[in-house]
């Protein structure tokens, strides 16, 4: 009677197609971001293309735009992405915590500073952390490094099916769908996350607001 549709921005058109060919008598709602669709060869470009096409403009597009997961600080961070992606910005709840900060390291030093986070985030009692990385190469790096350094991490891969807290190490692509007390993205650089490349702003975006209280 009621088919509900959530992170519906990874769907395509002919996905929508045929959903409303089988559920033919029945209402919808579909939930989902733009600046988090991150698959562009089979993803909507817009909401009024789906209304149109699909609904045969029968039906409402709202903007839900308040955020509950993230602090002010890291939202208002987030919401320079959306600006240069020419989107609508997210409108935090009231909850402030550490401001987002950014270091420029030298590609040596950036092991030892997240060896040094990880220690803070320790001391704060985080139960979750994501190290968000461009690339599964990196993953690999900074796995073998902490593992050396007797961290206790897990790295996650499009292989695994469940995500059990801790300190984790995945892509910014797998860290979709997922939140983390603390987030720490490496690399976030213009080599990794190109200005240029709307796809690369999306998944920096993603990275940002996997994270509940703090960001580096």
């Amino acid at each position: 009677a009621h088919v509900i549709v959530d992170e519906a921005q990874d769907l395509g058109m002919f996905h929508y197609y045929i959903l409303k060919m089988i559920f033919s008598d029945a209402t919808f709602s579909v939930f989902g971001d733009l600046a988090q669709s991150i698959y562009p060869s089979r993803g909507v470009d817009s909401w009024e293309d789906v209304q149109k096409q699909i609904f045969n403009s029968n039906c409402e597009i709202l903007q839900l735009s308040k955020s509950y997961r993230t602090t002010m600080e890291i939202t208002r961070s987030a919401n320079q992405i959306l600006r240069y992606l020419n989107m609508s910005e997210a409108n935090p709840v009231i909850r402030t915590g550490t401001e987002v900060e950014y270091m420029k390291e030298e590609t040596q030093d950036i092991n030892t500073r997240i060896s040094e986070l990880l220690y803070q985030y320790s001391d704060k009692d985080y139960k979750s952390v994501g190290i968000i990385c461009r690339n599964v190469e990196d993953c690999a790096k900074i796995k073998l490094y902490l593992d050396n350094e007797n961290f206790d991490t897990t790295l996650i891969t499009s292989d695994d099916s469940e995500y059990n807290g801790g300190v984790c190490i995945l892509t910014s692509e797998l860290s979709k769908g997922l939140e983390f007390d603390g987030v720490i993205i490496t690399n976030a650089s213009e080599q990794f996350y190109s200005s240029t490349d709307q796809n690369d702003m999306k998944l920096l975006y993603v990275a940002m607001t996997r994270a509940l209280h703090r960001l580096n």
